[in-house]
């Protein structure tokens, strides 16, 4: 029999991280990996499956997911009609909870799922309507990057907030899950209350920020990747200064380079999670074996600025 699916990817912050709270630029990159849902049955309700999560949701049953799931439904039946029935099955081959934008991912690749004729507009308010179940008021960055695929631009007030940089290769990345991921928004408040004890101090640390990330920007232009590893690295450098690392992602930052990284750097709040490394073909097997040496949860090795996933 055969079996719809539909996917969607998961992102990465490359730079910009916290910054760009407080207006600055950030670049996000969609991945080759994310989340794949598959129709698995006929079953007359929705249910949604994630070994995961160990969830088994409807949309009427209270949890979360099951919210989130009412809320998709009721955008789908407002602009395309009644979604169709089905029993839905959630597969991720991304860590989850880990700052990768797994939930996203698992938005848009239902919305798909539920309405495989969708375009990138009712993907887009679909998925948003998930996001805001799990994260309040979301940016917007997770689900438009998981959504139109590639590296995209971000900043607050611009309209639109988030532009993708055409004509920007996809680069190779080593993702590794140092540990479970914190509270992004204990995270936020955390930078926000040295802000408010140090605000010369961590303005002009910030906008320094927002120049680094157009410095990555050219760099990605250009095919730069060495340049692109060195501004990582300062990346990090200036994380931890606003105090959102930990001593695990900095060791594991430390273990890449050694392997032969150009640049490794936190990814996403920090307080754990995950930290990514770039580096060439050659000493990309070295790094992921001092990244598993030095304890990580998860090592992977995916394309950042992939283009839109298959439906």
């Amino acid at each position: 029999m055969h079996t719809p699916s539909a996917s969607g990817c998961a992102k990465v912050i490359l730079f910009g991280e916290h910054a760009v709270v407080y207006g600055q630029p950030a670049l996000a990159a969609a991945l080759s990996k994310g989340a794949r849902v598959h129709v698995v049955d006929d079953a007359a309700a929705l249910t949604v499956e994630i070994p995961e999560w160990d969830v088994t949701a409807r949309p009427d049953d209270g949890t979360r997911l099951g919210e989130a799931l009412a809320a998709m439904a009721a955008v789908l039946e407002e602009r395309a009609g009644e979604p169709p029935g089905g029993s839905l099955c959630v597969e991720f081959d991304v860590p989850v909870g880990a700052g990768l934008g797994s939930s996203a991912a698992m938005a848009v690749a239902l919305a798909r799922a539920m309405q495989p004729e969708a375009d990138d507009a009712l993907v887009l308010d679909v998925a948003a309507a998930s996001e805001r179940i799990f994260h309040g008021n979301p940016s917007g960055v997770d689900h438009t990057t998981s959504t139109l695929g590639g590296i995209l631009r971000f900043r607050r007030g611009d309209e639109p907030p988030c532009v993708p940089l055409v004509g920007v290769a996809p680069i190779r990345l080593i993702i590794a899950q140092m540990e479970p991921g914190a509270d992004t928004g204990e995270m936020v408040s955390g930078v926000r209350e040295w802000l408010d004890r140090e605000p010369e101090i961590v303005t002009q640390l910030l906008e320094w920020m927002g120049a680094l990330t157009g410095q990555a920007e050219q760099a990605l232009r250009q095919g730069d990747t060495p340049r692109l590893g060195r501004l990582m690295n300062l990346a990090h450098g200036a994380l931890v200064s606003l105090g959102v690392s930990t001593p695990m992602l900095d060791r594991g930052c430390h273990a890449a380079r050694r392997a032969g990284a150009w640049g490794a750097k936190l990814t996403g709040a920090g307080g754990g999670g995950c930290l990514i490394a770039l580096a060439s073909e050659a000493s990309q097997r070295a790094v992921v074996e001092a990244l598993e040496v030095e304890g990580a949860m998860r090592v992977l090795t995916t394309w950042a600025g992939a283009g839109r996933p298959s439906k």
